[in-house]
């Protein structure tokens, strides 16, 4: 389908509908321009600065800075930053065929995360929208050309199967709407991806890509064939096609971690004579020169290692495997074990059999266990995937039981509490992306398990440690010349932080402030939410967004409304707080003539205009809890009357059918 849009030159939008830092000249005064819809996308082509208001914009390129603000190129011809005119354009001419620019979502500040999904709903983008010139001449052979076109991508490098990069050509030089563009003008292109992508509608993608020319014929001949073919390219922007805004999320508290100063934040007695960014962790081994003579303890956690090649003796000053740097000082990277000052995590190396390893003892000090919880252990690894040392490294992670060496022997592990991986194991070669990731691996520990360890006296422990095997050439039965003693491919380095040991908050339902009481204070925030807390009111807002395709479930999800719904129908309305207000009383929401049960003589109370809301959101609460008992609010339950289920059938019958839009 192809469709014509008509915009004039028209006053400079304030800076919320187009994201700009700075105002920008028009590029030109057509005024009469188009669009056309292209792989389940709208595409707005306008006089620049024209283009449709969007919202929740996030400029990720407009240049003013001098900067090519983390935009990186790929057959592009090399990057030049216009600094008068604030545009980023390509050095010299493009020398390969399909040339780009692009930016990773990690590098956007404004963006939390290192992806952005695709949609309309609130911390989603739909939009993507650019100012393109073409600035020389158009070589005939693109003019020529019914392929040519500029395309549009969002990629990510960790797809699920099946899931494919998301591509929108914003001009085609079909003979349509949208022809190449013009030389030595601007205009504006404005991307609005639709639900009916199925195949990128509501999908995550880590990079925003651009490609400012591309040939079907013969790409490759067809860029070639003018050498000297330049682009340029401004205010680059991210936004969303509406503006329902999410009802602030109520912050909850944080699980109490059994594991003190597991994610490494406590230090003390630093010492820092250098500024390489790091101490060397008192106890452990690490000589690595940028690094020496700073030294610190990282708080209730202490080094231990096994050492059966003599690595640490071969490389301290003048041993086997010591290095001399260009600054002059000496040292060897293969046992590091050093706090990073600007992660606060734990970084350490091993290389030829050296076991590199971090232990804290007796961790349940005054922990309160519960035996009918379930517990989790988590943690952060950091890793190379594509080291040559990794099929040959291992990582262990352990609750153990015991005092002395006992606490780091791996047999002495609580049940499901031992992690022992291959690097290869936790992070494949072949996974996609790039060379250092973070895994999160989490075992799932009985309360029951944790208990009977902290009552049987002895000490509870948790330890870490890292053990490469890859043989360092000519050692230890050689004598290593330059380079083996500082060969990067025999030693693995893994980077540790977050280590808890939990069991989830538990929130009773209508608890939606998560102070751990149901009271007129969770009444209140209902209340409020309901009525817009100064905006649009929460109805209207889920009406909007389940209008435009989303699911409830989605559309709650995505207000911070969820914990909101009492009455399990996907939709906060009137109904929920009505049950929230009877929870306080200690009754059961649809429970209209205070019996303690909710069947069809509550239905007979409603229809007969006798329930305190008889509205249809005082039928969808009765119907969302028909046959529950009364909420036990001093620990007794009642039990239900029986029910007629035809008496209920003709009940279901006797009113509309339930409508997902609400007024």
């Amino acid at each position: 389908m192809i469709r014509t849009s008509f915009f004039g030159r028209l006053p400079k939008p304030p800076v919320h509908s187009f994201g700009r830092a700075a105002a920008k000249p028009f590029g030109c005064l057509l005024v009469v321009l188009c669009g056309l819809t292209s792989n389940a996308a709208d595409v707005t082509v306008s006089a620049q600065g024209a283009g449709p208001t969007f919202f929740d914009v996030v400029n990720i390129g407009d240049f003013n800075d001098g900067t090519a603000q983390s935009w990186t190129e790929v057959r592009f011809g090399g990057i030049f930053i216009d600094a008068a005119e604030g545009v980023i354009q390509n050095s010299s001419g493009f020398t390969e065929a399909d040339p780009s620019i692009r930016r990773s979502v990690s590098s956007i500040s404004q963006i939390p995360g290192d992806r952005i999904t695709v949609g309309n709903l609130p911390g989603q983008y739909d939009i993507v929208q650019f100012d393109l010139r073409l600035d020389v001449s158009i070589p005939q052979s693109y003019v020529d050309d019914p392929g040519a076109r500029g395309e549009q991508f969002l990629t990510g490098g960790n797809l699920p199967d099946g899931v494919a990069n998301s591509r929108v050509d914003y001009y085609v030089n079909d003979g349509g709407s949208s022809p190449i563009p013009p030389v030595d003008v601007f205009r504006t292109y404005t991307i609005q991806r639709l639900p009916s992508d199925t195949g990128t509608w509501g999908n995550s993608y880590d990079q925003v890509r651009i490609d400012p020319v591309q040939g079907s014929v013969d790409p490759v001949s067809t860029i070639l064939s003018n050498a000297g073919m330049l682009v340029s390219l401004d205010n680059i922007s991210l936004g969303r096609s509406n503006n329902v805004q999410a009802f602030a999320a109520i912050a909850k508290p944080a699980p109490a971690n059994l594991i003190p100063n597991g994610d490494f934040t406590n230090i003390t007695n630093p010492l820092q004579p250098n500024t390489g960014g790091a101490y060397n962790i008192n106890g452990s081994h690490g000589n690595f020169g940028p690094f020496r003579g700073n030294t610190v303890d990282v708080d209730n956690w202490a080094p231990y290692s096994n050492n059966p090649n003599n690595i640490i003796e071969a490389v301290a000053d003048g041993g086997a495997l010591d290095l001399l740097f260009t600054n002059g000082q000496q040292g060897s990277f293969y046992l590091d074990t050093h706090w990073s000052i600007a992660q606060e995590r734990v970084v350490m190396n091993t290389a030829g059999g050296y076991l590199n390893g971090l232990l804290q003892r007796d961790i349940f000090q005054g922990a309160t266990i519960d035996e009918n919880a379930e517990y989790t252990l988590t943690f952060d690894i950091t890793f190379n995937k594509n080291r040559p040392a990794s099929p040959d490294s291992n990582f262990k992670l352990a609750l153990t039981s015991g005092a002395g060496d006992a606490a780091i022997d791996p047999n002495n592990a609580l049940a499901g509490a031992l992690f022992d991986q291959q690097l290869t194991e936790i992070i494949p070669p072949e996974t996609a992306g790039g060379a250092t990731q973070t895994a999160q691996p989490t075992l799932t520990i009985s309360g029951a398990v944790l208990k009977a360890a902290q009552d049987s006296g002895d000490p509870i422990n948790v330890f870490f440690q890292s053990l490469a095997d890859t043989v360092i050439p000519n050692f230890p039965d050689g004598t290593p010349v330059s380079p083996d003693q500082r060969d990067g491919n025999v030693f693995t380095q893994v980077q540790i932080d977050n280590i808890s040991l939990t069991t989830p908050v538990l929130f009773a339902p209508g608890d939606v402030n998560f102070d751990m009481a149901v009271d007129q204070a969770d009444v209140d925030l209902a209340n409020l939410y309901l009525m817009g807390d100064g905006g649009d009111p929460a109805v209207d807002r889920q009406n909007t967004l389940i209008g435009l395709g989303n699911s409830s479930a989605a559309v709650l999800a995505s207000l911070n409304l969820s914990p909101f719904d009492l009455t399990g129908n996907d939709f906060f309305d009137a109904a929920d707080v009505a049950a929230l207000e009877l929870l306080i009383a200690g009754g059961i929401p649809g429970d209209y003539n205070g019996d303690n049960a909710v069947d069809a003589a509550d239905y007979t109370v409603w229809r007969d205009g006798n329930s305190p809301d008889s509205t249809q959101a005082g039928y969808d609460l009765w119907k969302a809890n028909f046959g529950k008992p009364a909420i036990a609010a001093v620990g007794s339950a009642s039990v239900p009357e029986p029910a007629s289920l035809a008496i209920f059938g003709l009940a279901l019958a006797a009113v509309p059918a339930i409508r997902r839009f609400r007024r």
